[in-house]
């Protein structure tokens, strides 16, 4: 799978840094032991979860590095999640780095952990009609091999967008085999937004786990969604949608938020990005924040709303938004996706203009540099307005994505979608990529300096050994965070001064002082400059002065 690669780097570290303690004396571990496990799966494991536990146990490892000598168990679990990676078999992946993750939080291994590992948290619907009927589905991902433990307990819990409680099931103990399926008092709810929680109780108090998922009551929801249906059949009986790039993209996020409204009341994932494990949101994510949005919102249908009317009455869609968000139909694979495009109104009536791209990184997606990485988006405006460039912010295919395979194929056929849309200068093009991301930038510079002139990554560090194919020569800057948890800076200092070594015209710089997630806004304005401020060709040596002969 095209992720496979990223997961593998990240289970590697993993099992790099518990190797590097000295091999404990064996020892024999309290029975049953959590390296067993033999049973039938009902459903494969969503690689997307795969690739949040391995990061989480990554980062857990990171800062301990000596508790597989505290933990005899914990190299052998760190073994045979990596093997289990290696041979892509995900479902046996999830059950020992699942009990790996465990152990961090101080959970032992027993009937009650295979329980919580088993049971997914899902609606059957997220949106719907005033008087209807909604349910909550614990879905079972295999049969646990060993009795259940008969002290757990399921709770649920519904509250409004307040946060008021509106109601609370009763403990609920949890059946042998069986899916779950639990009603849920939808009927008398008003038109809004909901949440409702589930919890998984081994004792009285704190859950073991919790996780939440938001449903909303609409009257109008599916008239909304018929009638911008029927105003894009009618856009293209009418030949409204012209060979513009402008109506293309515009009438493209229309079926896209088409497509979306049906999958979001439906429950199912949109753009692939299913909701993820309980597992992974109580325990994956304690040390690594998401940046990605809600790929669907009211504001979705109300610009697509929008953008029907404007192609209806035949005005350019576009016209005085500086900041959108649109669609394509990837060439790779034929499916529609979306991306952010800012335009700012400084940009020269006309004239081409730089462009600067930017890959999102872990855990994110294409509104992470505009709208969720701490202190990233102001800066980004404001270096777009003040220095005159567009951006493009496209979104990978998995939130973990390292921009590979049909995502690579994206970014070129993005770049052109951008330039149709607004004239960019074919020789100021620059990729900016963070995190898994910031050597996808860098090695797609190397493959190919015309299309990709420039590359900065920040805050990553390269999987194998970067090469400049044969003629391209682009300008490259590495910038690596001295705080981040995700990719060490002892790491990444020793990738800099390898690659300063071997790529000519190779910068690298350290960021003081920040993690992970802030180095993009601690680093955009010198990735900028660096850009666009390259510094003067050196001057040609003049030919030594001849000798007059006497």
């Amino acid at each position: 799978m095209p992720e496979m690669r990223l997961l593998l780097f990240l289970v590697f570290a993993v099992f790099t840094a518990a190797a590097q303690a000295p091999e404990p004396q064996p020892v024999k571990p309290a029975a049953p032991s959590p390296l067993i496990f033999s049973s039938d799966f009902l459903r494969d494991i969503r690689a997307q979860d795969i690739e949040a536990l391995s990061a989480a146990i990554r980062l857990e490892l990171q800062a301990d590095l000596k508790a597989p000598q505290r933990e005899p168990v914990l190299t052998p679990l760190i073994r045979a999640t990596e093997q289990s990676l290696r041979a892509n078999n995900n479902n046996v992946a999830w059950i020992f780095g699942s009990r790996l993750l465990a152990f961090f939080q101080g959970v032992q291994w027993g009937p009650h952990l295979d329980q919580a590992i088993s049971l997914d948290f899902a609606l059957d619907r997220r949106v719907l009609p005033p008087g209807s009927l909604l349910h909550a589905r614990l879905e079972r991902l295999f049969r646990t091999p060993s009795a259940p433990d008969s002290t757990v307990r399921i709770q649920f819990t519904l509250s409004d967008s307040a946060g008021k409680l509106l109601w609370q099931s009763d403990p609920l103990p949890i059946p042998p085999e069986n899916s779950i399926e639990i009603p849920i008092p939808a009927r008398t709810l008003a038109p809004g937004e909901y949440t409702l929680a589930y919890s998984f109780f081994t004792a009285p108090g704190k859950p073991l786990l919790s996780s939440v998922r938001t449903f909303r009551i609409d009257p109008t929801w599916r008239a909304r969604e018929s009638a911008l249906d029927a105003k894009a059949r009618e856009l293209i009986l009418d030949s409204a949608i012209n060979s513009s790039p402008s109506s293309q993209s515009a009438f493209q996020f229309i079926q896209w938020t088409i497509q979306a409204m049906a999958l979001f009341e439906s429950g199912q994932p949109i753009g692939g990005s299913p909701d993820p494990h309980p597992i992974v949101e109580s325990w994956a994510y304690r040390k690594s924040p998401r940046f990605w949005s809600a790929p669907f919102s009211e504001s979705t249908i109300r610009q697509a709303e929008a953008f029907a009317a404007a192609l209806q009455s035949g005005a350019n869609p576009l016209d005085g938004q500086p900041d959108l968000r649109l669609a394509f139909r990837s060439s790779a694979d034929q499916s529609l996706r979306t991306f952010r495009l800012y335009l700012p109104a400084s940009l020269p009536a006309g004239e081409p203009v730089p462009l600067v791209v930017l890959l999102h990184g872990f855990a994110g997606d294409e509104s992470s540099w505009l709208d969720r990485l701490p202190g990233s988006g102001e800066l980004v405006r404001r270096l777009a307005s003040e220095r005159r460039f567009a951006v493009l912010a496209p979104s990978a295919r998995s939130h973990y994505s390292r921009f590979d395979g049909p995502d690579a194929a994206d970014l070129e056929q993005l770049k052109s979608i951008a330039s149709r849309i607004r004239p960019i200068d074919p020789d100021r093009i620059a990729l900016i990529g963070h995190g898994p991301a910031a050597f996808a930038a860098v090695n797609a510079a190397l493959a190919s300096s015309r299309e990709w002139p420039v590359a900065v990554g920040i805050a990553g560090i390269p999987t194998a050994l970067p090469a400049a194919a044969k003629g391209s020569t682009p300008r490259l800057l590495f910038e690596y965070a001295a705080g981040d948890t995700l990719f060490a800076a002892s790491e990444a200092r020793k990738w800099a001064y390898l690659l300063q070594k071997r790529i000519p015209g190779f910068q690298a710089h350290e960021i003081p002082d920040v993690d992970n997630a802030a180095a993009p806004a601690a680093s955009i304005e010198r990735a900028i400059a660096f850009f666009l401020d390259p510094p003067p060709a050196p001057a040609a040596a003049k030919p030594p002065a001849q000798q007059k002969l006497k």
